[in-house]
């Protein structure tokens, strides 16, 4: 389900005018779901999906810890890049699949207070 909730998010970005830059980055620091470019923004995605009949919205499962590993992740993504000198934030997708084959988006932009949480995580 993660893989189409991906599909999903992308396709919703891009129809708001963000343009893919890459799915799925992996390094040694953590893994991002989806890099964006928002009108020069630079944008790390966090997607996360559940069906409806779930206990937890998605959005909900965004842990500490779990933000901590994609500011490290984005931050290397920038240096391997050369894009340290951009504008960047981290937003979180949240897909809940419905049974009738419809679905629930929610797109929360600049979730993580970024440049504060890189210094503290270091």
């Amino acid at each position: 389900m993660g893989e189409q909730g991906e599909r999903t998010a992308a396709q919703f970005l891009v129809e708001k005018g963000f343009r893919i830059l890459q799915r799925n980055y992996r390094c040694r620091t953590g893994e991002i779901d989806l890099v964006a470019e928002d009108r020069g923004t630079l944008v790390f995605v966090e997607v996360k999906t559940r069906v409806e009949d779930s206990e937890m919205l998605p959005e909900a499962a965004l842990t500490h810890t779990k933000k901590k590993r994609i500011c490290r992740a984005a931050r290397e993504f920038m240096k391997v890049n050369r894009l340290v000198d951009r504008l960047y934030r981290v937003d979180l997708v949240g897909i809940e699949y419905r049974d009738n084959g419809t679905c629930r988006i929610h797109h929360w932009q600049n979730v993580v207070s970024f440049r504060r949480a890189l210094a503290r995580w270091r």
